[in-house]
C-alpha cells in the first residue's frame, strides 16, 4: 500500500545518503529536527511532560520522506498555468515511486541573503544564508583569484630571471594556487634549462643569432660552448660571425691609426681620410659589428667631418645667377654677369667689370648641383651641430625657387628633409632619431606661428594665435616661446608640414615680382639622435630661411601697406648685415638684439655653427645696382670667422691633436 511505498522510499534515501561531511557544512546553519507529532496528527501540547510520550504516539520519531514533503508542497504559479500531464501531482502511494515527475521546486531569492540548498538523496533542505556568510564566501573566492594571479606573475618573473632557486619556489606556489598548466610547463622547461649547462648554452647561442652582439659577447659564447662540450656544428655559425666581425673591425682600426697623423691644414687629405674611414665603418656595420665596438671610429669620423667643414669655412657662400626672364627678354635687356670659372663671377661691362669669388658659382646650375654642394651639412646636424641655410638677394632673383623649388624641381628645403630621414633610416638599427619641426614668419617685425590654428584675418595676413617671443639660454641656444612644434615620423609628413606653412605665407604683387614675398620665412628642424647601446644623445638643428627680397622703393612702385612692408624688410636686412660686419671685424659686442631676425639667427652665425648662404642675382642690366650690393654683402659674409676656424689658425698643432685624439 501507500504507507509501505513511503517506508521503502525513505529507507532507500537513507542508504543513498553520503557518509562524508559536505564541504559547505561549515558555512551552513545547523539543521533542526522536525517537531514530533501525536498519533492524531496534532502537535504535542506545551503542558505535556518533557520526554514522556503520549499513549497513542509511536515509540520512534523520524522525518517524513522527501517525496511526501514535495508532494504536499503547493505548485508554483507556472505549474498552475501549464496543462497537467498524466501522473503529475499525484499523492504518494497512488502509483508514483519517484519524484522525477513532480513539478520543479522554485527556490525564491531573498534581499537579506542568498539561499543555501543541500540535497541528500530524496531529502531537500533549504536554508537561508546570512549576508555575513555570503560576503565571507565571496571574499574567499576573491582571495583565491588574487593568489592565482600573483603566483602566475611570480612564475613569469622567475622564467625571465632564469634562476633555478626562484623557478623551484615559483613552480611550487603556482601548483598550490592552481595556475594554468601551460604556464607551469613553461616554468618547468626553464628550470630544466637552468639546471642543464648544455641547454643554457644552446639558448644563449640562439639569442646571439637574433641580436647584434659585441665581440666580447661572441667570444664568451664560444668559450661557453666549448666548456659545455657541445658539438662543433652547434656553434660553428657563431665562430664564423666572430671571424667576420674581427676582420672588419681590424680594418677599421688600421685606418683609424693611419688618419691619426693626417695634415689638418690640407682639405684634400682630410676629405680622403674621412672617405676611407666612413667606408670602413659602413662595411663593419653591414656585417653586424656592434655600435659599442665602433664607438671610437665613429667619434673620429665626426671629428674628421667637422675638420673638413671648418676648412671650408664656418660660412659657405655660393652665388646663383638666374637666366633672363620673359619680361627682360621682351625689353631687350642685356646680361651683365657671367661665370669666369666654378668659383668666380664677373659682373659689369668694359672697364667697370668686377670679380667676386665664392665657394661655388652656379649660372644658373641645376637644383641637383646646388644641393650637392651643401648636402654634407645635413650629416653635421645629425652629429649635433647647428646648421643654417638661407638665400639672400633682391626681389625676383630666384630665392624662393632655390630654397623650395617648384613642381618636379625640388629646392634645398625638401631635399634637406629627405636627406635627414635617409641618414636616420640608414642607422635606425643602432640609433633612434627624433625629428620635430616648426615654422615662423617674420612680418613687419612681428612673429607669426604658421602651424598654429588660424585666428580671424586682418587684411590679407592671418593673425597669430598667440604672442611669440625670442629668448636665448645660457648655452646660446635660441628658443621661441609658445611656438608650435610638431614631431614627424617620416619625410612625407614633414613635407606636408612644410607645404601647410608655405600656404600661410604673406605675398603681394610688386612691379618687380607678381608674387613677391613680403616676409621672412624660417623653418626650424630639431634633430635628436640617441645611441641605442650607450644612450648617448646628440642634438642638432637645421634652420632654413627664405629671406624677403631687398628692393628700392622707387623701382618696386609700392605704396601704403606694401610700402611699409618694404621698409621693414630693408630694416631687418640692414640689421643682419650689421651683425655680419661686427663678426667680420671680431668685435666683442655683436648687435643680435637690434632686430628679431638676428635674434632668431643668433646661434646660426659664427661660433661652432655651420652656415650656408646662397646669394641670388639677376643678370639683367637694369638690376646692376642691386646685384652689386648683394654680391658685396655676400663677400663680406664669407669672411666671418668661426670658433673652430680661429683655433686652427692660431694653434694648428692643438687642432691636429684634437682631430687625432
Amino acid at each position: 500500500d501507500g504507507a509501505a511505498d513511503t517506508s521503502r522510499a525513505s529507507s532507500r534515501a537513507s542508504s543513498a545518503r553520503p557518509s562524508g561531511r559536505s564541504p559547505l557544512a561549515p558555512y551552513l546553519p545547523p539543521v533542526q529536527p522536525p517537531k514530533q507529532r501525536s498519533s492524531s496528527g496534532s502537535p504535542r501540547r506545551r503542558g505535556s511532560r518533557s520526554g514522556a510520550p503520549s499513549a497513542a504516539a509511536p515509540t520512534a520519531s523520524r522525518p517524513r520522506p522527501a517525496s511526501a514533503l514535495l508532494a504536499r508542497r503547493p505548485p508554483s504559479r507556472e505549474a498552475q498555468q501549464r496543462p497537467r500531464t498524466a501522473g503529475e501531482g499525484r499523492e504518494p502511494g497512488s502509483g508514483s515511486r519517484s519524484c522525477s515527475s513532480l513539478p520543479p521546486v522554485q527556490v525564491p531569492r531573498s534581499r537579506s541573503g542568498s539561499l543555501g540548498v543541500s540535497i541528500s538523496g530524496n531529502a531537500v533542505r533549504v536554508r537561508r544564508r546570512s549576508p555575513c556568510m555570503q560576503a565571507r564566501m565571496e571574499a574567499m573566492l576573491e582571495d583565491d583569484a588574487g593568489s592565482k594571479m600573483q603566483a602566475g606573475a611570480a612564475l613569469q618573473r622567475a622564467v625571465a630571471e632564469r634562476s633555478a632557486a626562484s623557478l623551484r619556489t615559483a613552480i611550487q606556489q603556482a601548483w598550490e594556487a592552481g595556475v594554468d598548466a601551460v604556464e607551469i610547463s613553461r616554468g618547468e622547461e626553464a628550470l630544466r634549462v637552468a639546471l642543464d649547462p648544455r641547454q643554457k648554452c644552446r639558448q644563449q647561442l640562439s639569442e646571439i643569432q637574433r641580436g647584434l652582439p659585441t665581440l666580447a659577447d661572441l667570444r664568451a659564447a664560444v668559450r661557453m660552448a666549448r666548456k659545455a662540450q657541445l658539438d662543433a656544428t652547434e656553434y660553428r655559425h657563431v665562430e664564423r660571425m666572430l671571424e667576420e666581425k674581427e676582420q672588419a673591425l681590424a680594418e677599421v682600426d688600421h685606418i683609424v691609426d693611419e688618419v691619426r697623423n693626417v695634415n689638418t691644414s690640407s682639405l684634400q687629405e682630410l676629405v680622403e681620410a674621412k672617405a676611407r674611414l666612413s667606408e670602413a665603418v659602413l662595411c663593419a656595420k653591414e656585417v653586424g659589428v656592434a655600435v659599442k665596438d665602433l664607438r671610437e671610429a665613429e667619434l673620429r669620423r665626426r671629428r674628421l667631418h667637422n675638420a673638413v667643414e671648418d676648412l671650408k669655412g664656418s660660412i659657405r657662400v655660393f652665388c646663383r645667377m638666374r637666366p633672363l626672364n620673359r619680361r627682360e627678354l621682351e625689353a631687350n635687356e642685356a646680361s651683365i654677369a657671367q661665370a669666369d670659372d666654378a668659383m668666380t663671377l664677373v659682373v659689369g661691362t668694359g672697364i667697370d667689370r668686377s670679380r667676386f669669388s665664392f665657394d661655388g658659382v652656379f649660372a644658373p646650375g641645376t637644383q641637383d648641383e646646388v644641393f650637392e654642394s651643401c648636402s654634407d651639412l645635413v650629416q653635421s646636424a645629425l652629429d649635433g651641430y647647428n646648421i643654417t641655410m638661407f638665400a639672400y638677394g633682391q626681389t625676383g632673383a630666384g630665392k624662393t625657387f632655390t630654397m623650395y623649388g617648384s613642381l618636379g624641381l625640388e629646392g634645398i628645403a625638401p631635399r634637406t628633409i629627405r636627406e635627414v630621414f635617409r641618414l636616420a633610416d640608414r642607422d635606425r638599427d643602432r640609433t633612434h632619431c627624433k625629428v620635430s619641426a616648426s615654422m615662423v614668419e617674420l612680418y613687419r617685425n612681428e612673429l607669426v606661428d604658421l602651424l598654429a590654428p588660424r585666428g580671424p584675418r586682418r587684411g590679407s595676413h592671418p593673425e597669430a594665435a598667440g604672442k611669440l617671443s625670442v629668448h636665448v639660454d645660457k648655452a646660446n641656444a635660441v628658443h621661441v616661446d609658445h611656438l608650435t612644434e610638431e614631431e614627424c615620423q617620416d619625410a612625407e609628413e614633414l613635407l606636408q608640414l612644410l607645404e601647410r606653412g608655405n600656404q600661410q605665407r604673406t605675398v603681394a604683387a610688386t612691379a618687380m615680382n607678381s608674387q613677391s614675398s613680403r616676409s621672412h620665412l624660417l623653418m626650424m628642424i630639431g634633430i635628436e639622435t640617441t645611441n641605442r647601446d650607450s644612450q648617448e644623445k646628440l642634438r642638432g638643428k637645421i634652420l632654413i630661411c627664405d629671406l624677403a627680397g631687398s628692393e628700392r622703393l622707387k623701382r618696386s612702385e609700392v605704396s601704403g601697406d606694401a610700402q611699409r612692408e618694404a621698409i621693414e624688410i630693408n630694416k631687418s636686412l640692414t640689421a643682419l648685415f650689421d651683425v655680419i660686419e661686427a663678426l667680420t671685424k671680431g668685435e666683442k659686442h655683436i648687435p643680435y638684439k637690434n632686430h628679431k631676425l638676428t635674434q632668431l639667427m643668433q646661434d646660426a652665425l659664427g661660433g661652432t655653427s655651420k652656415t650656408l648662404m646662397i646669394v641670388n642675382c639677376s643678370p639683367a642690366s637694369a638690376d646692376l645696382e642691386e646685384t652689386l650690393v648683394a654680391l658685396k654683402y655676400a663677400t663680406r659674409a664669407k669672411q666671418i670667422p668661426g670658433d673652430a676656424r680661429r683655433i686652427s689658425s692660431r694653434a694648428s698643432s692643438a687642432h691636429r691633436s684634437r682631430v687625432a685624439a
